[in-house]
C-alpha cells in the first residue's frame, strides 16, 4: 500500500516522536493538547492521536488498546495505528506496555528494555507488504540501539534502574497462559511475556521507525518459588501494579525525549534498503 505524495495536512504538526501507551497508560499529556483523528487505508486506529509537548518537545501519543480499553490485544488495528502516527511525522516510537515477569531477576515493579522477541501469536495483520514486489526486511536486531542508549542514560541519572537486555515472549491472548505454558516458557528461557508489541514493533521497521519496548513488569506471570505470589489472574492487578510505577515512566520520557535528537542517527530508517526483490522501487511516502 502506498501513501499519496500529495501535500499532508498534518505535516505542519511536526512530532518527530510517538508514545504508543499500552494497559494502564491512557493519556500523557495534562494541558495544551491537540487531538487528530487520522485516516488511513487500513481502518481507524485503536484511538485519536493526541498531540502536545514534552519538555518542550512536540510529541504524539497513541492509546494502544483505545481510551476505553475497548480493543483487546488480538483485534487492536496495529496496522492503522503505526500508519496513522508515520502519518503524522513520527520517524520514532517509545511503546510502553504492561509485561509478565517469567525469570526470578525481573521483580514486580521494574522497567526493562528488551533487546530481542519471540512471537507466538497468529492471524494478525503484521505486514504492509503482501505483493507485487516481495519486502524482506530484517528484524534481527528489532529494536533501536540509539533510544535505547538513551533511555538507559536516563535512567541511570535518575536512579531509576533499567534492565537492558530480555526477551520479550508476545503470545495470542486476551486469556492469560497456564501455569503450564509459564514454566515451559522459562525453561525456555524467554524472560518476560506479553500479549502486544507484536506486530507494532515488525511494521514500524516496515515504515522506517525507530521503535523500542519500554515494558513495565507488572505481575509474576509464573509461580517462582514457595515464597512467590500466584501467576496473575486479574486485570485490574495489572493495572494497578502499572498506575504505582507510572511516575518512573513519565520521568524516563521528560528526560529521554528532548535528547532523541533529529534525524536519527541509526539505521532503522534504512530498514528498506536491499529488502526488495525488484530493486529500484522505493514507496511514494519516502521520497
Amino acid at each position: 500500500m502506498e501513501m499519496d505524495n500529495q501535500t499532508n495536512n498534518h505535516d505542519a504538526l511536526g512530532p518527530q516522536t510517538g508514545i504508543i501507551g499500552g494497559t494502564g497508560f491512557y493519556s500523557l499529556f495534562q494541558s495544551d493538547v491537540e487531538t487528530w483523528e487520522v485516516e488511513t487505508p487500513y481502518g481507524a486506529p485503536s484511538s485519536p492521536v493526541t498531540v502536545g509537548s514534552v519538555q518542550g518537545v512536540k510529541v504524539a501519543f497513541l492509546s494502544r488498546h483505545g481510551d476505553r480499553h475497548q480493543y483487546p490485544p488480538h483485534v487492536v488495528n496495529y496496522q492503522a495505528n503505526i500508519w496513522a502516527l508515520k502519518r503524522l511525522g513520527v520517524n520514532r516510537i517509545i511503546a510502553v506496555g504492561a509485561v509478565g515477569a517469567l525469570q526470578k531477576n525481573f521483580r514486580i515493579g521494574e522497567i526493562v528494555l528488551c533487546d530481542q522477541f519471540v512471537n507466538r501469536t497468529w492471524g494478525r495483520k503484521d505486514t504492509y507488504y503482501d505483493g507485487p514486489v516481495t519486502t524482506h526486511i530484517s528484524v534481527s536486531d528489532p529494536y533501536c540501539a540509539d533510544i535505547r542508549k538513551i533511555l538507559l542514560d536516563a535512567g541511570s541519572k535518575l536512579d531509576i534502574p533499567l534492565h537492558a537486555k530480555a526477551t520479550l515472549l508476545i503470545i495470542q491472548g486476551p486469556r492469560f497462559s497456564t501455569k503450564a505454558e509459564n514454566r515451559d516458557w522459562r525453561n525456555a528461557g524467554y524472560d518476560l511475556v506479553s500479549m502486544t508489541h507484536y506486530p507494532e514493533v515488525a511494521l514500524a521497521r516496515e515504515l522506517g521507525i525507530c521503535y523500542v519496548s519500554l515494558c513495565l513488569v507488572t505481575d509474576h506471570a509464573t509461580v517462582l518459588g514457595d515464597n512467590e505470589a500466584d501467576p496473575v489472574s486479574d486485570l485490574q492487578d495489572v493495572v494497578g501494579a502499572f498506575k504505582t510505577s507510572h511516575e518512573k515512566i513519565i520521568q524516563l520520557l521528560d528526560a529521554a525525549i528532548p535528547r532523541l535528537g533529529e534525524p536519527p542517527q541509526c539505521a532503522c530508517h534504512r530498514s528498506l534498503e536491499g529488502a526488495r526483490a525488484e530493486s529500484g522501487w522505493i514507496p511514494l511516502w519516502f521520497k
